[in-house]
């Protein structure tokens, strides 16, 4: 997760500045007493934390495309 956070710091990765960004969804993650399995991946089928990485992930992509 680390390596994953670190490739949208231009000071790191000048080659990503400007053109990649980088989220931390842990905090969207629903344990599976709140979501519809137990699976332990995709989310536990969580609709809600589903929403929040995509929108995140919106959110992160309108931030690229702004000048």
């Amino acid at each position: 997760e680390l390596a994953q956070l670190a490739v949208a710091n231009p000071a790191n990765y000048p080659e990503f500045d400007g053109n990649v960004t980088t989220t931390d969804t842990r905090p969207f993650w629903r344990d599976a007493s709140v979501s519809p399995s137990s699976f332990g991946y995709h989310w536990n089928h969580n609709g809600e934390s589903q929403y929040l990485n995509g929108s995140a992930m919106g959110d992160g992509m309108v931030d690229l495309l702004t000048p």
